[in-house]
């Protein structure tokens, strides 16, 4: 069932109706709260990008949190998979204007990265982009 909701989820949110997506993903995300944290992460994952896509920003940020929690429970520190969810975060604050606590986010991805892909690795590449775009935003040119 889980499938089935996250996929009618991703469905209505393609087709632009929010207010369905979060229904499905709320009801996919009921389904797996009980089970292992890997399973459970990825609704976090959705919920908190389509609370940022129709601009509610503290549901946003309580998912964008419950993921990272929820995968450090099961991940060690530095794992590489975090790095995807410290962007997604750190690319979420930066758009909120929340650039000082992006930059603590997506410097830990750009580590994370770099240590594991190496300097010209292209999601390493990406990490700095995130990092400069951040930058860029509060005007800090150095």
């Amino acid at each position: 069932m889980y499938r089935y909701y996250n996929n009618c989820a991703n469905a209505y949110r393609a087709l632009g109706d929010f207010d369905n997506a979060l229904l499905y993903y709320h009801k996919a995300a009921d389904i797996v709260k009980n089970l292992h944290p890997s399973q459970k992460v990825s609704s976090y994952y959705y919920l908190a990008n389509t609370y940022a896509s129709i601009g509610r920003t503290e549901e946003a940020d309580l998912y964008y949190k419950k993921l990272i929690s929820g995968r450090s429970e099961y991940l060690s520190p530095g794992h590489p998979l975090l790095s995807y969810d410290f962007l997604a975060y750190g690319d979420f604050l930066t758009k909120t204007g929340t650039s000082e606590e992006a930059i603590k986010y997506l410097e830990s991805a750009l580590q994370i990265r770099i240590k594991y892909l190496g300097e010209k690795h292209w999601l390493t590449s990406e990490a700095y982009r995130f990092l400069g775009r951040c930058h860029m935003q509060m005007n800090d040119w150095e």
